[in-house]
């Protein structure tokens, strides 16, 4: 089990796994985000933060993968392009995640 995680965080699994296995933990990582929020905005932080960590390391795994691709170059920047969108997207969830945390 140890081997497989450290291939994929080395992108050494083939991108078409390796994309859509994320794709499908992001989706489910974003709705349990969805189902354990609460009132108490330090304990959505922390569960933020931990999902957080998961999700960085999906885009490492991504992006190595899609770097390591040899096939049709648009499937590799594709990837690039969805796994900058995801970043993006989080830092506006996160910003607004901690504006409330100081509200």
């Amino acid at each position: 089990m140890k081997n497989i995680i450290i291939k994929f965080l080395k992108g050494d699994i083939k991108l078409v796994i390796t994309f859509w296995f994320s794709f499908v933990v992001s989706k489910l990582l974003n709705t349990a985000l969805d189902l354990t929020a609460t009132e108490d905005v330090k304990i959505n932080l922390l569960i933020f933060i931990l999902a957080l960590i998961i999700q960085i390391c999906l885009w490492v795994a991504t992006w190595r993968s899609a770097s390591n691709y040899k096939g049709y170059k648009g499937w590799s920047r594709g990837a690039k392009l969805i796994t900058v969108l995801g970043v993006i997207f989080s830092i506006i969830e996160f910003l607004a995640l901690i504006r409330n945390f100081f509200n």
